[in-house]
Order: structure tokens, then C-alpha cells, then sequence
């Protein structure tokens, strides 16, 4: 079954021309517009997939791996995903400022609510690890 481009009507593929309005029968059209559409999709998921986070959010993830090695039991470590997830703000000297909240066992292996404030700095060459400037538990 094709769909005329002319008139919109159902009609055998198998006619040279659109029984309704007489629109040549052209096959291929269709074709043609539907392959590009899966291929640019993949294009689009590949440029996603290699584009490297945004530094707000890459901020608060270094934080995080920064703050669980300063932790008595690193592997407890339950960060709020609010805070994880929320961007870090940029500083006027071009680190970024980010406030985590978590639950960790504490030296006695009790659970404990913490928050820290963390400051951080891109590293200066592309792909480079970032530093930790300041980190200081607010509670």
C-alpha cells in the first residue's frame, strides 16, 4: 500500500499513478527520508556518549570521590542523590563550590547524617583529574 504525497490517499503500490488525483507513484520517496532519520539518530547518540559531562556536575562527582576517601568506612558512604546531581557553582577564580549531604558509618559503625562543603578545580589540560581546594564538614 502506498500513501499519495499529493492527495494523502491509501491506493495499491502497485499503480504507476494515484487512482484519486493521478500523482505519479513514486516509490522510493518515502525511502529516502525514512533511512537518514535512523542514521543521524545514531550520530546523535554517538556525540552524546563522548561528550564529557558538564563541569558543574563533574564538580560534585569529584567532591564526592573526594570526601569518600577522608571517611572511616569509605564503603558506607550513601551520597544524597540531590545533592550529587544538583550543579556545583562557579567561583570567580574558576573552581566550583558544591554542598553534598551523606549518611556513613561513623568509627564506632554507627550511621551518621554529614554535610560538606567542597571547593574543586578542573584540572588544566582536557581530560586532566581535578583537585580538591577546600573541604569542611558543616555537620
Amino acid at each position: 500500500m502506498a500513501i499519495c504525497g499529493n492527495c494523502s490517499k491509501l491506493y495499491a503500490d502497485t499503480y504507476d499513478k494515484c487512482p484519486h488525483c493521478a500523482e505519479k507513484n513514486l516509490k522510493l520517496k518515502g525511502c529516502l527520508i525514512l533511512i537518514p532519520v535512523p542514521i543521524l539518530a545514531l550520530i546523535g547518540i554517538a556525540y552524546l556518549a563522548n561528550r564529557a559531562p558538564a563541569p558543574e556536575i563533574s564538580a560534585a562527582t569529584w567532591c564526592a570521590a573526594f570526601i569518600r576517601q577522608r571517611l572511616n568506612d569509605p564503603a558506607s558512604a550513601e551520597f544524597d542523590p540531590t545533592s550529587v546531581n544538583m550543579p556545583a557553582s562557579k567561583n570567580a577564580d574558576g573552581s566550583y563550590t558544591t554542598l553534598l549531604e551523606l549518611r556513613a558509618n561513623n568509627a564506632f559503625g554507627a550511621k551518621v547524617k554529614a554535610q560538606y562543603l567542597c571547593t574543586v578545580t578542573p584540572g588544566t589540560r582536557e581530560r586532566e583529574a581535578w583537585r580538591e581546594v577546600n573541604i569542611s564538614q558543616v555537620y
